[in-house]
């Protein structure tokens, strides 16, 4: 949770967009958007692009879901993977994406 906290607070920074669950794995996106991410090798259903396509303009709406605790299997995340995830993000965040571009 604190790791999403401050995936919030980066976005909220760079885009000044409230997104309040940056770390779902939950995405729908329209015709437009699947088209884009088809042909964008660089944009993933991850934080930074969220952040990243915000910047250029694209439209986030943000439904809540209820999700069910784990009834099998256990995470492949753990403590160093957490870790390793945010820093990733923070770094793509605040630094990597304001180099981006959409071709």
């Amino acid at each position: 949770m604190a790791g999403s906290t401050l995936i919030t607070a980066m976005i909220r920074l760079t885009t000044r967009a409230r997104v309040t669950d940056p770390t779902s794995g939950m995405r729908l996106f329209d015709a437009s958007m699947i088209k884009l991410f088809a042909n964008e090798p660089d944009l993933g259903p991850e934080p930074d692009s969220l952040a990243f396509l915000l910047r250029q303009g694209c439209v986030l709406s943000e439904v809540q879901v209820e999700m069910r605790d784990r009834t099998a299997g256990e995470s492949y995340l753990n403590l160093t993977k957490s870790v390793s995830y945010m820093l990733r993000m923070s770094v793509s965040i605040l630094v990597a994406q304001w180099f981006r571009r959409l071709k």
